[in-house]
């Protein structure tokens, strides 16, 4: 049982021998400075020291940074971190989290940064090592600042040594320009030029504009030549045109005659010329026809057939006759090989169209003319298949058409 004292104890210099201290784990509710009790929640000595208990006889030690001499902490002044009269500061080198700082040399952030106000970089380059930029605001403003007036854009760096594309202002002509190859800049059309451009005139090396003449019209996209008549024509060419009737196959046959008996020969037959002496071949261009003549002179028979071939092929003008020696026969032989192939397309609905070699019964190459229902010269896009032997009128417009295909028979 606790004896209470009501006056203080003087022990007058004796020690206290084996005492102990009042053992509590809170603070006494009512206390009197210097009042002592021992903490057996933190197992530390406390004292009151007139408004609250502290502990006493706590250890301390100094981390990194700090130096603890007897009661002493002092700073490591290389950590930027210094101990005056009026307690610890910091210095520049020190990044702070709040206030107002001018910090130098370099800095880096190994984690995330975010910056909650304003950011302003004051040096000549930005450098931004990522694979994705977003940025909100609408409008980006290039060339501020002191170089305002001077041109500006965009360029893609496409690699060392690649060509590098740009998009420009030119300053001096006030306009946008761009380039694929980073030296030959192009405008970028404005509204007043957007129908002024106009193609290079095609060449055979250069892919242009072409005009459109006399006689010929061009209506979506299909040039056709307009109704024809004599002057349309020259000379030769209405000869010949005025020669194919219809229908009809003025080559396909031939008529032979000695002066007293004549006889048709038709298409592929040959025509055999016997006789001896000299012998002559002539052609008239105005009847079209050729005169083979004997004068029964000196020539031998080989001689006779070697001239009468040598001469008509020499002089045959007309594609389609063909005449040779027929040295095992005796004879020279006239071929004519030559065809005229005339059809109608009647109300053909639109797209391609095709005939082959075996219809038209010529081969390729051909000579083909093609009129509409008014009589109009139509100059179509034929493609000639070699696999399947055919012409192919490509995309040919709605309607009726006369067309003849001339050349060699197949």
């Amino acid at each position: 049982m606790a004896i209470k004292f009501l006056a203080d104890l003087n022990l007058n210099g004796a020690e206290l021998v084996s005492a102990a201290l009042e053992t509590r784990t809170t603070d006494p509710s009512s206390s009197e400075v210097g009042q002592i009790y021992y903490d057996t929640s933190n197992s530390e000595v406390k004292v009151y020291n007139g408004s609250d208990y502290i502990v006493v006889g706590k250890d301390f030690s100094a981390g990194n940074g700090i130096t603890l001499s007897g009661t002493t902490f002092s700073a490591d002044p290389n950590d930027g971190i210094s101990v005056g009269a009026n307690g610890i500061s910091v210095d520049s080198t020190v990044i702070r989290t709040t206030g107002v700082q001018t910090k130098a040399g370099n800095m880096t952030f190994s984690d995330n940064v975010t910056v909650t106000g304003n950011l302003t970089v004051n040096g000549t380059q930005t450098i931004l090592n990522t694979s994705e930029l977003a940025v909100e605001d609408t409008n980006i403003e290039l060339n501020a600042g002191a170089n305002a007036g001077a041109d500006s854009g965009i360029h893609v760096n496409r690699g060392q040594g690649a060509d590098i594309p740009q998009l420009l202002w030119d300053e001096s002509a006030t306009r946008w320009t761009f380039t694929n190859d980073g030296s030959t800049f192009y405008n970028i059309p404005i509204s007043t030029e957007y129908n002024n451009y106009s193609l290079p005139t095609a060449t055979s090396s250069v892919l242009g504009g072409v005009k459109i003449g006399s006689g010929i019209s061009i209506s979506s996209g299909v040039i056709s030549a307009d109704s024809q008549t004599d002057n349309n024509f020259t000379d030769a060419l209405l000869t010949k045109l005025n020669g194919i009737a219809a229908g009809a196959d003025n080559y396909g046959s031939w008529t032979v005659s000695d002066g007293t008996n004549s006889e048709t020969v038709g298409s592929g037959d040959t025509v055999q010329w016997r006789g001896s002496g000299a012998t002559s071949v002539s052609y008239d261009t105005s009847t079209n026809q050729f005169t083979i003549s004997s004068n029964n002179n000196q020539r031998t028979d080989e001689e006779i057939r070697d001239l009468v071939a040598d001469v008509m092929v020499g002089n045959a003008t007309h594609v389609g006759i063909v005449a040779s020696d027929a040295d095992a026969s005796n004879a020279v032989n006239l071929t004519n090989s030559y065809n005229v192939y005339t059809a109608s397309i009647s109300n053909h609905s639109g797209g391609d169209f095709t005939v082959t070699e075996s219809t038209a019964g010529i081969q390729f190459p051909a000579n083909i003319q093609m009129y509409d229902s008014n009589g109009r010269f139509v100059i179509p896009d034929i493609l000639y298949d070699s696999v399947n032997s055919q012409w192919t009128f490509e995309a040919l417009p709605a309607g009726s058409y006369d067309f003849v295909i001339t050349g060699q028979r197949a």
